[in-house]
């Protein structure tokens, strides 16, 4: 297996589950990728991370462009590809996210109808239109939000369970 450039300490993630609290578990991970990225999304910085790697990412990603502008503002802001042409929606699945992934086909679906116009840099005032010509995410998001707690614990016992593809431990 290749060196995994993401490193965390036995002790952070003892004291992330201290309380039993899985979801805090998850979010260690999550800063830890956040790392990657503090100085964008350079091909560089996409290279460091694996494909479990980057799948636990988007998931954060989608929830935080979800919680800001939705599905419009996640293509508005070159995010479309990272979801919609990547296997996000596939490798959510097989880490037990299944709902979650279902609903990412759907919003596919919606993008590859109308990716040219969902892509094109607009206006304020386009982006702004765009929100209801593209109501049809509105279900797909409020949904994705309403399950992210229950899915966000799948995929943190997925991480668990399959640790290594994640970090590497140290002591």
């Amino acid at each position: 297996m290749a060196e995994n450039f993401v490193k965390i300490k036995d002790s952070e993630i003892k004291e992330a589950l201290k309380d039993g609290d899985i979801l805090a578990f998850f979010d260690l991970f999550v800063s830890h990728y956040a790392q990657v990225f503090k100085d964008g999304y350079t091909a560089e910085a996409m290279a460091k991370l694996n494909a479990s790697q980057h799948t636990i990412w988007a998931y954060h990603l989608l929830l935080e462009e979800l919680d800001e502008e939705g599905f419009v503002g996640l293509i508005q802001n070159g995010f479309g590809g990272y979801f919609f042409k990547n296997p996000v929606a596939k490798m959510l699945k097989s880490f037990g996210a299944v709902r979650t992934s279902k609903l990412l086909y759907s919003a596919h679906d919606i993008y590859a109808a109308n990716k040219e116009d969902l892509e094109r840099d607009k206006s304020d005032d386009d982006f702004i239109a765009s929100f209801e010509e593209y109501e049809a995410f509105d279900p797909i998001e409020e949904e994705i939000i309403e399950i992210s707690e229950q899915e966000k614990k799948l995929l943190a016992y997925y991480i668990d369970e399959h640790i290594e593809e994640f970090a590497e431990i140290l002591p």
